[in-house]
């Protein structure tokens, strides 16, 4: 293995990722990269509560049709890219003929979105290490 590899490995490893708090003012848009497979319960017991969602729950009557994402952790790299977790278009906030949030959130698993401003493959693998 070369020495660039090695020290790429090592980069990949220590690659470190913060949940952003509710109040973070995001500098950079994502758009979906991706996909990772698990539960809305494990992400939970990872990074608990998602950002600012839930305060939509509760709210429907209030709410148009365009609310697509009901749950949504963020999360910042150490170089300061960002990236999102997140269901799209999965509940009734999006459509009255969805099944509930607190319905998807028992679900067994799911294919939560993805979203970055670049590569995916350090943050899945780090996500990989804190769902186990």
């Amino acid at each position: 293995m070369s020495k660039i590899n090695k020290l790429l490995g090592l980069l990949e490893e220590n690659a470190s990722f913060q949940l952003m708090p509710d109040n973070y003012e995001r500098k950079y848009g994502t758009s979906l990269r991706g996909e990772f497979n698990t539960s809305y319960r494990e992400l939970e017991a990872a990074f608990g509560t998602p950002n600012g969602i839930d305060a939509l729950i509760g709210e429907r009557e209030e709410q148009s049709s365009g609310n697509k994402v009901s749950s949504e952790w963020a999360f910042l790299s150490d170089d300061g890219s960002e990236f999102s977790l997140y269901d799209y278009k999965e509940t009734d906030i999006y459509d009255e003929d969805l099944p509930t949030v607190e319905e998807f959130r028992l679900e067994p698993s799911y294919d939560w979105h993805i979203g970055a401003s670049g590569k995916i493959d350090e943050f899945v693998s780090w996500l990989k290490e804190q769902i186990k």
